[in-house]
Protein backbone atom coordinates (compact mmCIF):
# COMPACT_ATOMS: atom_id res chain seq x y z
CA UNK A 1 0.00 0.00 0.00
CA UNK A 2 1.10 3.36 -0.58
CA UNK A 3 1.47 5.59 2.24
CA UNK A 4 1.20 8.84 -0.10
CA UNK A 5 -1.80 10.82 0.09
CA UNK A 6 -2.22 11.96 -3.17
CA UNK A 7 -5.21 14.33 -2.52
CA UNK A 8 -3.89 15.54 0.26
CA UNK A 9 -4.31 19.73 0.67
CA UNK A 10 -6.94 19.08 -2.33
CA UNK A 11 -10.64 19.70 -2.29
CA UNK A 12 -13.48 17.43 -3.38
CA UNK A 13 -17.25 17.63 -3.94
CA UNK A 14 -19.08 14.37 -3.92
CA UNK A 15 -22.31 14.60 -4.54
CA UNK A 16 -24.98 11.91 -4.01
CA UNK A 17 -22.42 11.22 -0.76
CA UNK A 18 -25.43 9.52 1.26
CA UNK A 19 -25.46 6.55 -0.75
CA UNK A 20 -23.84 3.75 -1.29
CA UNK A 21 -21.35 4.62 -4.34
CA UNK A 22 -21.15 8.22 -3.64
CA UNK A 23 -20.35 7.30 0.26
CA UNK A 24 -17.80 4.50 -1.22
CA UNK A 25 -15.67 7.18 -3.05
CA UNK A 26 -16.26 9.66 -0.20
CA UNK A 27 -14.18 7.18 2.12
CA UNK A 28 -11.98 6.55 -0.48
CA UNK A 29 -11.15 10.15 -1.24
CA UNK A 30 -10.79 11.03 2.31
CA UNK A 31 -8.70 8.06 2.90
CA UNK A 32 -6.34 10.06 0.45
CA UNK A 33 -6.35 12.98 2.22
CA UNK A 34 -8.80 15.26 0.45
CA UNK A 35 -10.93 17.83 2.64
CA UNK A 36 -14.47 16.46 1.39
CA UNK A 37 -18.01 18.56 0.27
CA UNK A 38 -20.54 16.10 0.46
CA UNK A 39 -24.20 16.54 -0.60
CA UNK A 40 -26.61 14.47 -1.30
CA UNK A 41 -30.80 14.14 -1.11
CA UNK A 42 -30.66 13.11 2.41
CA UNK A 43 -29.39 14.75 4.91
CA UNK A 44 -29.43 12.34 7.39
CA UNK A 45 -27.28 10.12 5.37
CA UNK A 46 -24.91 12.66 4.32
CA UNK A 47 -24.10 13.75 7.66
CA UNK A 48 -23.84 9.70 8.71
CA UNK A 49 -21.02 9.30 5.95
CA UNK A 50 -19.49 12.55 7.36
CA UNK A 51 -19.36 11.83 10.96
CA UNK A 52 -17.63 8.08 9.77
CA UNK A 53 -14.90 9.79 8.11
CA UNK A 54 -14.59 12.90 10.53
CA UNK A 55 -14.27 9.50 12.84
CA UNK A 56 -11.00 8.64 10.94
CA UNK A 57 -9.36 12.39 11.02
CA UNK A 58 -11.21 13.45 7.90
CA UNK A 59 -12.12 16.70 6.91
CA UNK A 60 -15.95 17.36 5.77
CA UNK A 61 -18.22 19.36 5.28
CA UNK A 62 -22.27 19.07 4.38
CA UNK A 63 -24.92 20.49 2.69
CA UNK A 64 -28.49 19.04 1.04
CA UNK A 65 -27.90 20.32 -2.80
CA UNK A 66 -28.04 18.91 -6.51
CA UNK A 67 -25.02 19.55 -8.77
CA UNK A 68 -28.15 21.64 -10.49
CA UNK A 69 -27.71 24.27 -7.63
CA UNK A 70 -24.64 24.57 -7.72
CA UNK A 71 -23.13 27.66 -9.69
CA UNK A 72 -18.97 27.42 -10.47
CA UNK A 73 -17.18 30.33 -11.13
CA UNK A 74 -12.88 30.50 -10.69
CA UNK A 75 -12.51 30.48 -6.91
CA UNK A 76 -16.36 30.71 -5.31
CA UNK A 77 -18.59 27.79 -4.79
CA UNK A 78 -22.03 30.23 -4.45
CA UNK A 79 -25.18 28.31 -3.76
CA UNK A 80 -28.22 29.35 -5.93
Amino acid sequence: MNSTLILKDKHAVVFGAGGSIGSAVAKEFAKEGAELFLSGRSRSSVEAVAKEIAARGGRTHTAQLTPSMILLSTNTWTAS
